[in-house]
């Protein structure tokens, strides 16, 4: 069952997006932001787990505030909160509490095409393009945000860091029954029923109550949403964009978005994901695996296994030896088709929002940002649970480590040649992940027992009604 907040949230957005036009907003909330006076810049930053993650941007903050004299207003605050402002930015522009800047791990990326569609970001090309080149190749085509309003695609946002859809998995719970990672099949079908074998023979070897699958199948965070696009890009499936239109109603799109979905919720009827994984908070896949009630899980950043990387001193051996432990797939299954699976990835994206007190201070401070040791040091906050997004930060120590399997594996994931992954850049998918739309899809099949068909079908008249509201002319 939803949550009450979780049904609270997708409510208020169902009543946003089917009672505005053109993907406005018109239902207000209660949020609050201190705003910053004329002469400051205001900036909002999710504020890490770790007191560690919180330092690198104070001191970039500090030490600019030093250079130039300027005054800065650094809030860091929860991702909720900065869910609630970037509402509030959308439905009450130029209130004069906006703030200049918005930094999140995974909620910018979500919202980004929508504000960009709606002509509330900021063109960065000029803090962008003339340092274009230090930035991976495949990481600036998924800024290229289309602006309805100005008629133009461009970069209305700057990827300071990324992170991979990984597939963690307990090393040690393996060699109980005999594998080894490279018993793992690569092929598609022969992968997930692997992890179901393992589930049926370690229950034999009195662990009774692991799940040989930690999907998260909840309406709470991006894992299930990482998880769930695992499974319709191995079935082929497209939704919409913007040169082909909305694609999902075609026959063949149709059929295959239908697989997917019974693929994905029968590996939970049948009994190998945890009863409770509808439930799962955001965290709640993290949890269960590293208290071992699940054998595999997939995550958006690498907090699962850096939690364990602990400084070694008598205290943390356990933790240490968790660390080495836990594997990092490299390598994934192939599409059901053979070809090479399109891994989910974030982009960690820095918003500069467009309002009437926008100044060049903004701009300024995200060159200054984006100085090379500036951004090493933001970067480092992290702990390792994100990547740079230019590979010339990616020679530091943390990411060269031979002897760090779980850096290994997320460097060599990150060097993996993909496609742009253009269909995301849509504002569509916004709304898709802002409403959760995966998961209510899946609790329909799981918990009102539709059939995958109906399940589909009512799926794609969402998405129908999410396209007809963003194509609507202003």
């Amino acid at each position: 069952m939803l949550t009450r907040r979780q049904f609270k949230k997708l409510f208020f957005w169902s009543l946003l997006f089917s009672g505005v036009k053109s993907c406005t907003y018109s239902k207000k909330t209660d949020v609050r932001v201190n705003s910053a006076t004329s002469q400051e810049l205001f900036i909002l930053w999710e504020r890490g787990y770790l007191s560690e993650e919180n330092q690198g941007i104070m001191q970039i903050v500090a030490d600019w505030q030093r250079y130039t004299g300027q005054k800065v207003n650094l809030k860091l605050v929860s991702d909720d909160f900065i869910e609630q402002t970037l509402w509030e930015t959308l439905k009450n522009p130029n209130n004069g509490k906006e703030p200049d800047l918005v930094f999140s791990i995974t909620f910018n990326k979500i919202i980004a095409p929508l504000l960009a569609w709606q002509d509330k970001l900021l063109d960065l090309s000029e803090v962008i393009e003339p340092i274009a080149s230090s930035f991976q190749a495949d990481v600036l085509p998924q800024v290229l945000y289309q602006n309805r309003v100005q008629g133009d695609r461009s970069y209305y946002a700057l990827p300071i860091g990324q992170s991979d859809a990984y597939i963690h998995y307990w090393k040690d719970s393996l060699a109980e029954i005999g594998y080894e990672d490279r018993d793992i099949p690569q092929e598609w079908h022969k992968f997930w029923q692997f992890w179901q074998t393992a589930q049926t023979k370690l229950r034999s070897r009195q662990y009774p109550n692991i799940y040989g699958l930690g999907l998260c199948m909840s309406a709470s965070g991006f894992d299930t949403a990482a998880a769930f696009q695992l499974f319709l890009d191995a079935h082929n499936v497209a939704i919409a964009n913007h040169q082909d239109g909305l694609v999902i109603v075609e026959t063949k799109n149709r059929e295959r978005f239908t697989e997917a979905i019974a693929e994905f919720t029968n590996l939970y009827r049948q009994g190998y994901v945890p009863p409770d994984a509808l439930d799962w908070s955001g965290s709640g896949n993290n949890i269960a695996f590293l208290n071992h009630q699940v054998l595999m899980t997939v995550n958006m950043t690498l907090s699962i296994p850096r939690t364990q990387k602990l400084e070694n001193n008598q205290y943390n051996q356990s933790a240490r030896q968790r660390y080495q432990d836990i594997g990092t797939l490299v390598h994934y299954p192939k599409k059901i088709d053979g070809t090479t699976l399109q891994v989910p990835r974030v982009l960690n994206q820095i918003l500069a929002i467009k309002h009437e007190r926008t100044s060049q201070n903004t701009l300024d401070f995200l060159r200054y940002l984006l100085q090379p040791h500036h951004l090493q040091r933001l970067i480092q906050g992290f702990n390792g649970r994100i990547l740079p997004t230019m590979p010339q930060l990616l020679k530091d120590p943390m990411w060269q480590d031979p002897t760090d399997p779980h850096s290994t594996a997320a460097l060599a994931i990150c060097n993996q040649s993909r496609l742009p992954e253009y269909e995301k850049l849509h504002p569509i998918w916004s709304q898709i992940h802002i409403q959760q739309l995966w998961a209510q899809i899946i609790h329909r099949r799981i918990q009102a027992n539709a059939s995958p068909k109906q399940a589909a079908d009512w799926g794609i008249e969402q998405i129908q009604t999410m396209w007809q509201n963003c194509e609507k002319k202003p």
